[in-house]
C-alpha cells in the first residue's frame, strides 16, 4: 500500500543517512501495526530521489574515507538554522511531508531524523494544520544541537546521560523521555548466550567497512588473539569490494573464518556469538546491548557516533580499538581469567538494556493523540 492511498494516525519519517534512522523507524512500525495506524516514509527520497541518492553516496564515502571532513560538516549543523530553506531538494521534501500530513489526515509525526520537525513547522505556518511532533533521537550523549532546537513536543532518548544533557541544554524534563533506542523485537525474542558460557570457543561476528585492507588486517588480528576464536565476517552491501580478499582469508583460515553477504540473520548472530566488532552506529550499539553481546568498536563516524562509543564505555560494555594490535589485545583481555571481563560486560549490558523501547515510545505517542 502506498503512503498516499489511505489515512494513517502516525506518520513515521525517516532518512537513509546512516542505518540508525531506518532501523528505529522499522522497529516502531513493527509495534504500531498496520498502515491505518502507522506508515514509514522517507520524504527526501520521495521528493527528490536522484539528489537524495547522490547525497547518501557522498555521506557514505565521507564517513568511511574522510571522516574528519564529515565531522566539520556535522559540527556546522550546530550553528545552522534549519527552519530556513536553502536547498531546492529540501524545499521539495518539505512540500512532500506537508502533503502527506494533509492527504493522510495524520494525527502525529514521529520523526527518527532531526530535520523533519523543521519542515513541518514551515508547512504549518504556510498552509497546514498543527499536529503533535515526536522525535526519536537515534544517537547517544554527543547530540547535535539540531536535534534539540527542533520545534518538537516530545523527545525520546536512549539513556540517562543523553536525557540529562538535553535538559542541561534547556529542554524541560517533562518533554525528554528515557525510553531507549527502538530496537526491533526480533533482537529481544532470542535468548542471548549466558554469562556462564564455558568459552570453549569464542565466536566473533565482525561487521567491516568497505576498506578491504582494514578488513584483512582486522580478521588476522582477531584470529591471532586466541586459538578458540572463530570469526563470522558479515560483508553486507560490501561484498563487491571485500569478497575476493575475504575468500582468500577463508582458505587460509579454514574452519575459523565464515563468510556472510547480505543477511537478515543479524539477530541470530548477536544471540549466538560472544562478541561483536563493528562501527559505533546507534542501531548497532543498541542491538548489541539488547542482545547482551559485548562490543569492540573499530570505526567511528566523528560527531554522532562518538557518543554511542561513550555510552558503551560509561556502561562498561565495550571499547574502541584503534588498530589491529589493539584488537588482538582487547580480545585477549576479554578471555583472560576465565573470561572475567567478558562476563562482567554481559551482565552490565543486561542491566541497561531496554528491549521494550519501541513499545514504550509507540504507546506514549498513541496515548498523547487519543
Amino acid at each position: 500500500m502506498s503512503a498516499e492511498s489511505s489515512t494513517t494516525r502516525v506518520l513515521i519519517a525517516t532518512a537513509n543517512f546512516g542505518e540508525g534512522h531506518n532501523s528505529a523507524a522499522k522497529a516502531l512500525k513493527n509495534v504500531l501495526g498496520p498502515d491505518d495506524i502507522a506508515q514509514v516514509v522517507d520524504p527526501c527520497m520521495l521528493a527528490a530521489p536522484r539528489t537524495t541518492q547522490r547525497m547518501q553516496e557522498a555521506y557514505r564515502k565521507l564517513t568511511v574515507y574522510s571522516p574528519y571532513i564529515w565531522k566539520k560538516i556535522y559540527n556546522s549543523c550546530d550553528r545552522r538554522d534549519f527552519s530556513k530553506e536553502r536547498v531546492p531538494a529540501m524545499r521539495k521534501a518539505r512540500a512532500k511531508l506537508g502533503s502527506l500530513i494533509e492527504e493522510l489526515e495524520v494525527e502525529a509525526l514521529l520523526s527518527t531524523y532531526f530535520i523533519y520537525p523543521y519542515f513541518l513547522e514551515r508547512h504549518v505556518k504556510r498552509q497546514g494544520r498543527k499536529v503533535p511532533v515526536f522525535t526519536t533521537v537515534t544517537d547517544s550523549i554527543e547530540i547535535n544541537a539540531a536535534w534539540f532546537k527542533a520545534p518538537c513536543d516530545h523527545w525520546f532518548v536512549t539513556d540517562q546521560f543523553t536525557r540529562q544533557k538535553l535538559i542541561r541544554f534547556g529542554l524541560s524534563p517533562s518533554v525528554v523521555h528515557e525510553f531507549g533506542f527502538p530496537v526491533h523485537s526480533k533482537f529481544s525474542e532470542r535468548l542471548p548466550l549466558p554469562a556462564t558460557d564455558s568459552l570453549e570457543e569464542f565466536k566473533i561476528v565482525f561487521f567491516p567497512t568497505s576498506n578491504a585492507r582494514h578488513m584483512s588486517a582486522s580478521v588476522r588480528a582477531l584470529l591471532a588473539a586466541d586459538p578458540r576464536v572463530k570469526v563470522t565476517l558479515v560483508m553486507g552491501k560490501n561484498v563487491r569490494p571485500l569478497g575476493k580478499k575475504a575468500r582468500e582469508l577463508r582458505e587460509e583460515f579454514a574452519g575459523r573464518l565464515f563468510l556472510v553477504g547480505w543477511t537478515k540473520r543479524v539477530p541470530e548472530f548477536l544471540a549466538t556469538h560472544h562478541l561483536i566488532v563493528g562501527k559505533a552506529g546507534g542501531a548497532t550499539v543498541h542491538e548489541a546491548i539488547t542482545s547482551n553481546c559485548p562490543m569492540l568498536v573499530h570505526h567511528i563516524v566523528p560527531g554522532q557516533e562518538e557518543g554511542n562509543l561513550a555510552l558503551l564505555q560509561a556502561s562498561q560494555c565495550g571499547e574502541f580499538v584503534r588498530d589491529p594490535g589493539a584488537m588482538t589485545r582487547a580480545v585477549q583481555d576479554l578471555l583472560a581469567y576465565d573470561g572475567a571481563l567478558w562476563r562482567l560486560q554481559k551482565e552490565n549490558m543486561s542491566r541497561i538494556a531496554k528491549p521494550d523501547a519501541a513499545r514504550s515510545i509507540s504507546e506514549f505517542v498513541l496515548d498523547q493523540i487519543s
